[in-house]
């Protein structure tokens, strides 16, 4: 989910502080690719079909060779790059898998083994997968869980989004339609 990646959008400004010399790349469902021009820190997004990866997994009408190659192209385009790093961020069984399967120095997060064992590498990731994904109340935001998780200070974990021409110029056409008419306007923020 869209709102999900601007939740966890103050990780990327910790991990540019922390690492200012790295390349940080963001794999993402493919829909949301565009969400690049809002996240500065943020070097690559990878977008992969989530969703017809799933459904060729699990439907009986997917020829089911056709997501294992999927499958298999995916994890072999990001072993190529070698990344010494890599971050899961949500608690799903899909990334703790891949997250298992890139071959990396080191993993933060969910990771589940061909052996179907789960790594957290912190008890906050711990936190995160048994309380939150299970849908039980809690006293910590997303953002303070990474906060824990990653050892960070509050500073780096607010949210900011810098503006760009292009975003400028999208808003600036928006109005610019709507102003034309002489009813009545309601605007909805759809994020917090």
């Amino acid at each position: 989910r869209l709102c999900y990646i601007f939740m966890v959008s103050p990780v990327f400004r910790v991990l540019r502080n922390k690492y200012p010399d790295s390349k940080i790349d963001v794999l993402v469902n493919s829909q949301f690719t565009e969400m690049k021009i809002l996240l500065s820190e943020v070097d690559k997004v990878i977008g992969f079909d989530r969703q017809g990866l799933q459904s060729g997994l699990g439907e009986a009408a997917c020829p089911l060779m056709d997501s294992f190659d999927y499958l298999a192209e995916i994890i072999n385009e990001l072993n190529a790059t070698q990344y010494d790093l890599v971050i899961n961020l949500t608690q799903n069984k899909l990334s703790g898998y891949l997250t298992a399967l890139i071959d990396t120095k080191e993993r933060i997060g969910l990771s589940i083994n061909a052996n179907e064992q789960a790594s957290y590498s912190s008890p906050w990731f711990r936190y995160l997968n048994d309380y939150v994904a299970s849908g039980a109340s809690t006293t910590f935001h997303y953002t303070d869980i990474f906060k824990f998780s990653l050892s960070a200070d509050s500073k780096n974990m607010q949210f900011y989004f810098s503006e760009n021409k292009k975003g400028d110029d999208e808003a600036k056409s928006f109005f610019a339609e709507i102003n034309k008419t002489n009813c009545r306007k309601i605007v909805i923020q759809a994020l917090t």
